[in-house]
C-alpha cells in the first residue's frame, strides 16, 4: 500500500509480504512514458500527479460506476431485459483512442462473460490493447467488505470469542444451566427473552470457553421462566460448564473486536482468492497480459451488510467485555465517546488489514492498487441538514473523519435523488450541500491524509427523474418534430406517426422525450370565491362590519396567481395553488387582535375550469385576467377547491394556524396547527347541502378554537373545536383564504422513443413509444383529450440539463475522477449521457483558461448569504449551531470556515427567504418560491488585486436565459448568457466586459 496514504510509522509496518501466487514470475518494467502517445501520457501523468504538486491539481478524468448497462425495469419492447455490455473494455479503450480524457475501467474480472460482468474471454484482446497503451485503470469491485464470512469461514470463524472478528451479540446471550459433557447436543440454557421463539433452526451460537461456532438444529424457543432447550447440529467439542455464556453470532465484521488484524487480512486476501467470481487462471492471465500497470484502483460501493455499524454499541458483545480496555486506550479528556472512538480506531485498524490482505493477493505491484470506497468519504452531501449524519465524524489525530485513514480515497455522491427533493435547482441539490461537505473538507483531507484520492459519483436520479423534469414543465420544447399524421382517440396506441419531419433525418434517438400539443397539456382549474359580511377585529361584530384586507398574496408555488378585489361590499377572490397542508394558496388579511371572533359570509364558491394549462416553459404563473375561458364545473366535481377563514400565525414555513373552509359541495371543515413545524389537525368534517352559501365563525377558547356556521347568518351551529394549546404570536394575520387543488400527477403528458427514429425522403415517420409507464403507451383521459391529426409534435431536449448538471458537479469540488452512476434505461439514453459526462471533463482539457483555473484557482466565497442570515450555510445543523445540545468535536473545527459560494444573482429567491436546517429538506414542492436556484453560478479567482482574473460558471437547468445579472465578490456585478448546459467566462480586473472560454463545438444530432 501507499505509506503516506495510512500515514504509518515504521513501527506499525507490517512484515514484507510473499510474493503472490498468481503473480508471475518476471515483471519486467512499463515502458517509459516518453515512448507513449501524448494522449496517453496525460491520462497517466495525471492520474499519479501528487496532491499538493506544484503545477497545481491534477486534470479529472471520467469513469463510471456501472461498467456494463444492466436493466433492472421491465423493457419488454425491443430494448428487452437483461444486460447489455455497453462500456466493455474495447468501447472503453475506443473512447481513449477517440482523444477522450478516461480512467480505464472494468468490472471484477470474470473467466467468462456472466451477468454483470464481462469475461477474460471477451475482454483479452482489449485489455492487451490497455496494456500497450500503459495506462492506469480501474475494477468495479461492488461490495467488497461483504466477502469475510462468505464460503470460508474457517478457520476465522471458529475462533474464541475474545479473537472471533464476528459480531457476538451481546443482547442476545444467556448462560448454560448446568455443566454439559463434551460430545452432548442438547442441553437447557437461560437466555435473553422468556416465552417466544429466539432463534431459528440453522442459526450460528458461540460459547465463551471455546472457539466453535455451533449451529442450531431446532428453533431455540424460551418458556415463560426464560429457559430454552439448546439442540446443536453437531455435538459439543468441549464440555460446558454452569453459568459458561452462550451468545448468537452475527456474520458480519465487528470493528470492537480483539480479533488480530491477520484475520482481516486473511480475510482481504480470500476477497481475491475464493470469494468473488474470478478465479486463479483469470488472474494469471491477466498478470501476464499486463504485468506492471502504473497504477490499479478497486473501486467498492462499501454500503454492503458485511459489518456492524457504529449505533450498535449495545448489541457487540465484544464492546460490552472490552470497555476497561477502551478506557485506557483513550483516556479522559476525550474529543468524543468511548464507543465512537473505539470503533473508529478498530474500523480502521481492520479495514486497513482488510485492503492489504485485498493488494498483497491481487498480481501486481502492492504500493501501485489504491481501495476507493463510495461512501466512504465520512458525510454526504446532506451533511448538516439532519443529525443522522453525525454517526462518522470521529476526528482520529487530524482526520476530521475515521475513514479518510482506512481508505485511499473515495467517490461521494453527487446525486439528484429520484426519491426526495434533492433536485440540480432545490436548496437542498448536492450544489448546496457539496459546498460544506466537499468543498470545505476536501483540502483538509488531502493536507492531513497525503496521498488521498478525492473523487466523485454523478448520477442524476436516472429514468424517473428525467421524466419528472419533463412531465412538471422543466425542460423546454426545444424543436419541433412534425405534425401527427393520424388521429389517435383511445388509450393504448403503441405508435405515433407523423409527417412534415426533415426528410432523411434523424428525428428521434432511443430514449429521447417528445409531447403531442393539445393532448399533452392538462387543465388549469380555479377556485372563484365571493365574501362579504367580513367581521375582523370587532369583537361587537356579528355579521354587518366590512374589515380592511390587504390586497391578498400567494403562498408557496401556484400556477394561477391569485386576485383579490373588493367593491360594493363584496370581494371577490381567484386562486389556484394546491392545498392548506402544502401550503400553496392565496391569502387577503390583515393584522389580527388576539382573542376577538372572525366571521364571513361565503356569497358564492365555484370550480372553474380554466383550460389547457398555457405557457409550458418555464410554466410562470398566470394571472386570471389573461384567461378568457373560465368554464364553471359542477360542485359535485372534486377538485380540491375551497374557500373561508384563515388566522396564521406568520409568514414563515409551517406557521401555526386555524382554519374554517367549505367546499362547493358543500364540506364545511375545521384545521390547524397548534404552533410552527408541527403536525395538521383536522375535526370531523360537517356536510351542508352543495351549493350553499354558509356564514363562517372562528372564535378564542382559551387556548384553542371554536368554529361554528350558521345557514342563515343568525342560527349558529357547531363544526369543531381545536386542540388546547393553539400559539398565535403578535404577528398573526386573519383574513380570508381561497385554494384549488391543481397538482395532477404531471403537467404534460410525455412520450418516449423505443427506438431510433428515421424519416423518409418525404418526411413521414412513425414512433415506436417506450414502454415504461412513464414513456407510453397513449393515454387518453379527461385531462389529456385525444391526439388531433395535425397536432404538432415537439422534442424536449434533456441532454443539455445533464451536461450542466455534470459541469456543474465537476467544478464545484474539482475531484480527479468523475465517475458516472447511470444504468437500468435504454441504450441510447446512457450513451448520450456519457457522451455529455466526458465532454464536461474534456473541456478542462481543451481550453487553457479552464486547464488553469482547474489547476491553480481559488473557489471564491461569497459573504452575503451569512450577512443575510446568519449563518455560513443553509444546512447548518450540528455545524454552526447545536439547539439540541448534541455538540460533536469537530464543531470547533468548521465552525469558523466559510462555506458558502453560490453567487449573488437577483433571478433567484433571496438568500433571507431561503429555507434553512431540516426545513430544507420539507420543503419538497416543485415550484417552491423559496428553494427553486434558476441560476446556478460560482468562481475561481487567481492572481492578487489590482491583476486579478475570475472564471465564472454559471448554469441554469430549465432554459437557456440571456443578460443574467451576477455578483462576484472583489469583481462586481457582470451580465452574462447561461446556458442549461454551463457556461464559461474569464473576468479581468478593471475590464467590464466578460470573455466567454471554454467552448466546445456543438454537439452534433447524427
Amino acid at each position: 500500500m501507499l505509506l503516506g496514504v495510512l500515514c504509518l510509522s515504521a513501527a506499525e509496518l507490517p512484515p514484507a509480504p510473499a510474493s503472490s501466487p498468481i503473480a508471475p514470475a518476471q515483471v519486467g518494467p512499463a515502458a517509459g512514458l516518453e515512448s507513449l502517445p501524448k494522449h496517453y501520457q496525460a491520462i497517466t501523468t495525471e492520474a499519479l500527479r501528487p496532491n499538493g504538486d506544484k503545477e497545481g491539481r491534477a486534470l479529472p478524468l471520467a469513469a463510471r460506476w456501472t461498467a456494463n448497462n444492466f436493466h433492472d425495469i421491465d423493457m419488454s419492447g425491443p430494448e428487452g431485459r437483461g444486460i447489455s455490455y455497453l462500456f466493455n473494455l474495447k468501447r472503453v479503450m475506443d473512447d481513449v483512442d477517440a482523444g477522450h480524457y478516461l480512467m480505464p475501467f472494468i468490472a471484477w474480472p470474470a473467466p467468462v462473460d456472466r451477468d454483470y460482468f464481462q469475461g477474460w474471454n471477451t475482454m483479452e484482446p482489449a485489455f492487451k490493447r490497455l496494456a500497450q497503451a500503459g495506462l492506469p485503470f480501474e475494477v468495479e469491485a461492488g461490495n467488497i467488505e461483504d466477502h469475510m464470512f462468505v464460503n470460508n469461514p474457517d478457520p476465522d470463524w471458529n475462533r474464541p470469542m475474545a479473537e472471533n472478528p464476528a459480531n457476538i451479540r451481546a443482547d442476545m446471550s444467556g448462560k448454560v444451566q448446568a455443566a454439559v459433557a463434551a460430545g452432548a447436543s442438547e442441553f437447557t440454557a437461560t437466555v435473553w427473552k422468556a416465552g417466544t421463539e429466539l432463534l431459528p433452526a440453522g442459526a450460528p451460537l458461540i460459547f465463551a470457553g471455546h472457539g466453535h461456532v455451533y449451529t442450531l438444529a431446532a428453533p431455540l424457543v424460551a418458556n415463560a421462566e426464560g429457559v430454552a432447550t439448546v439442540k446443536l447440529a453437531t455435538p459439543l467439542l468441549k464440555p460446558l460448564a454452569a453459568g459458561e455464556v452462550l451468545a448468537h453470532v452475527s456474520a458480519r465484521m465487528d470493528f470492537w473486536s480483539a480479533a488480530p488484524t491477520e484475520v482481516w487480512e486473511r480475510a482481504g486476501g480470500n476477497l481475491v482468492f475464493k470469494n468473488t467470481i474470478s478465479d486463479m487462471a483469470t488472474w494469471k492471465a491477466m498478470a501476464a497480459g499486463y504485468p506492471n500497470p502504473p497504477q490499479v484502483q478497486i473501486v467498492s460501493n462499501n454500503e454492503g451488510g458485511g459489518k456492524v455499524s457504529m449505533g450498535e454499541a449495545a448489541g457487540s458483545w465484544h464492546w460490552a467485555t472490552r470497555q476497561a480496555e477502551f478506557a485506557k486506550q483513550f483516556p479522559e479528556p476525550r474529543e468524543d465517546s468511548l464507543d465512537r472512538l473505539a470503533y473508529a480506531q478498530g474500523y480502521v485498524d481492520k479495514m486497513r488489514a482488510y485492503l492489504r490482505g485485498m493488494r498483497r493477493a491481487l498480481p501486481w505491484k502492492e504500493q501501485s492498487i489504491l481501495a476507493i470506497a463510495y461512501n466512504g468519504f465520512g458525510v454526504n452531501f446532506e451533511v448538516g441538514r439532519w443529525g443522522g449524519w453525525r454517526g462518522n465524524p470521529v476526528p482520529l489525530g487530524k482526520a476530521d473523519m475515521y475513514e479518510w485513514l482506512a481508505w485511499d480515497g473515495s467517490a461521494p455522491d453527487f446525486y439528484t435523488y429520484d426519491w426526495n427533493y434533492a433536485t440540480d435547482e432545490h436548496i437542498g441539490s448536492p450544489h448546496i450541500g457539496a459546498m460544506q461537505a466537499y468543498a470545505m473538507q476536501v483540502p483538509s483531507a488531502e493536507k492531513n491524509v497525503p496521498g488521498y484520492q478525492w473523487q466523485l459519483a454523478l448520477w442524476d436520479g436516472g429514468v424517473k427523474k428525467r421524466f419528472n423534469y419533463a412531465q412538471w414543465g422543466e425542460l423546454p420544447r426545444t424543436r419541433k418534430l412534425g405534425t401527427v399524421a393520424t388521429a389517435i382517440t383511445t388509450s393504448g396506441a403503441q405508435t405515433i406517426d407523423i409527417t412534415g419531419a426533415k426528410p432523411n433525418s434523424l428525428v428521434l434517438r432511443q430514449g429521447e422525450m417528445f409531447s403531442v400539443e393539445g393532448h399533452s397539456e392538462y387543465r388549469l382549474v380555479a377556485c372563484q370565491a365571493g365574501f362579504d359580511h367580513l367581521a375582523i377585529n370587532d369583537p361587537t361584530a356579528s355579521s354587518g362590519a366590512l374589515g380592511a384586507l390587504a390586497e391578498g398574496s400567494d403562498l408557496g408555488g401556484v400556477d394561477l396567481r391569485g386576485s383579490t378585489t373588493y367593491k360594493a361590499g363584496r370581494y371577490e377572490v381567484y386562486a389556484a395553488g394546491t392545498s392548506l397542508a402544502e401550503e400553496r394558496y392565496h391569502f387577503a388579511s390583515a393584522p389580527w387582535t388576539d382573542g376577538t371572533p372572525i366571521s364571513v359570509h361565503i356569497a358564492h364558491l365555484t370550480n372553474l375550469d380554466i383550460g389547457p394549462r398555457p405557457g409550458i416553459d418555464g410554466w410562470k404563473p398566470v394571472t386570471i385576467a389573461n384567461i378568457t375561458a373560465r368554464k364553471k364545473l359542477p360542485a359535485s366535481i372534486d377538485c380540491g377547491s375551497k374557500a373561508g377563514l384563515l388566522l396564521r400565525n406568520n409568514a414563515g414555513q409551517n406557521a401555526g394556524f386555524v382554519a374554517l373552509t367549505v367546499t362547493p359541495g358543500g364540506e364545511i371543515a375545521l384545521s390547524w396547527r397548534v404552533s410552527d413545524w408541527q403536525a395538521i389537525a383536522t375535526a370531523p368534517p360537517v356536510a351542508i347541502a352543495a351549493g350553499a352559501t354558509p356564514w363562517l365563525k372562528l372564535e378564542r377558547d382559551g387556548t384553542a378554537f371554536v368554529a361554528s356556521y350558521a345557514i342563515d347568518g343568525k342560527t349558529w351551529k357547531p363544526v369543531g373545536r381545536t386542540a388546547d394549546g393553539v400559539t398565535l404570536g403578535k404577528d398573526t394575520r386573519a383574513g380570508l383564504v381561497a385554494v384549488a387543488y391543481n397538482q395532477p400527477s404531471m403537467r404534460l403528458r410525455m412520450y418516449s422513443a423505443a427506438a431510433d427514429v428515421r424519416a423518409d425522403d418525404k418526411g413521414v415517420a412513425r414512433i415506436p413509444l417506450g414502454t415504461l409507464p412513464q414513456a407510453g403507451p397513449v393515454a387518453i383521459s379527461e385531462r389529456f383529450p385525444p391526439i388531433a391529426p395535425g397536432a404538432p409534435v415537439w422534442f424536449h431536449n434533456y441532454m443539455d440539463r445533464y451536461e450542466g448538471l455534470a459541469t456543474y458537479a465537476l467544478w464545484q469540488t474539482r475531484p480527479r475522477i468523475l465517475r458516472e452512476f447511470a444504468w437500468g434505461e435504454y441504450n441510447g439514453v446512457i450513451e448520450q449521457q456519457w457522451q455529455r459526462c466526458m465532454r464536461a471533463v474534456d473541456g478542462v482539457w481543451a481550453d487553457p483558461v479552464l486547464t488553469r483555473f482547474w489547476r491553480l484557482g481559488t473557489l471564491v466565497v461569497n459573504p452575503e448569504y451569512e450577512a443575510a442570515t446568519g449563518h455560513k450555510h443553509p444546512m447548518w445543523e450540528l455545524t454552526d449551531d447545536d439547539e439540541g445540545g448534541r455538540v460533536g468535536p469537530w464543531l470547533g473545527r468548521w465552525k469558523k470556515q466559510d462555506r458558502f459560494y453560490q453567487l449573488s444573482c437577483p433571478l433567484n429567491p433571496p438568500f433571507k427567504a431561503w429555507p434553512q436546517r431540516y426545513e430544507v429538506g420539507y420543503n419538497t414542492l416543485p415550484d417552491s418560491n423559496n428553494a427553486v436556484i434558476k441560476v446556478w453560478a460560482l468562481a475561481y479567482v487567481l492572481g492578487e488585486a489590482p491583476k486579478r482574473q475570475w472564471l465564472l460558471l454559471a448554469q441554469s437547468p430549465r432554459q437557456d436565459r440571456k443578460a443574467v445579472q451576477i455578483s462576484i465578490p472583489g469583481f462586481g456585478k457582470t451580465v452574462v448568457d447561461v446556458a442549461r448546459s454551463g457556461s464559461f467566462y474569464r473576468l479581468v480586473e478593471g475590464q467590464a466586459k466578460p470573455e466567454p472560454v471554454g467552448l466546445l463545438p456543438a454537439v452534433p444530432r447524427e
